[in-house]
């Protein structure tokens, strides 16, 4: 990419014709336009779209396509392949005590689960002492478990999970 350099530009910018003092306007050159067709061309192509002549908001999809967010209790953010369709993903679970409790995750991750965590739904743990006896695992790209090694009664938990 490069800023325009067509005769008549003015520190490589676009000027108009001013014809009292005879500026010429700024000549857009084929080599200019060659330069953004190729940038924005080559982005769209990055993601895998095919270019069609008589489509006139592939960049707008590419740019947003994908993107996908649930702002709920129970929600996720997901962002587009071309910022690795990273995706954020959280919830509450009801967990039972001194046992293991499988929830399915909002959506399933298309392909990776990096990792879940889980923290009791309240500010401090229910029992007798300040530690959190939870961990979390994945069982699969839809599925999670919380396994709760200090609480007799059943809780509602939180967990969190991040993948793509």
């Amino acid at each position: 990419m490069h800023r325009i350099d067509g005769a008549g530009h003015v520190g490589h910018m676009f000027v108009t014709e001013d014809a009292p003092t005879s500026r010429p306007p700024t000549e857009v050159t084929a080599d200019w336009l060659n330069a953004i067709q190729e940038e924005i061309c080559n982005f769209i192509e990055s993601t895998g779209t095919v270019l069609n002549k008589f489509s006139n908001n592939q960049l707008l999809s590419v740019l947003t396509g994908g993107f996908q967010a649930s702002m709920t209790t129970n929600g996720f953010v997901r962002l587009p392949l071309w910022l690795s369709g990273a995706m954020v993903q959280w919830g509450y679970v009801t967990c039972g005590g001194f046992g293991s409790t499988n929830f399915p995750f909002n959506v399933a991750f298309p392909n990776q689960v990096f990792g879940v965590g889980a923290l009791w739904a309240r500010s401090t743990y229910p029992g007798d002492s300040k530690n959190n006896p939870l961990s979390a695992y994945t069982v699969d790209l839809a599925h999670g478990v919380i396994e709760n090694s200090g609480s007799s009664g059943v809780e509602t938990c939180f967990y969190f999970a991040i993948g793509r």
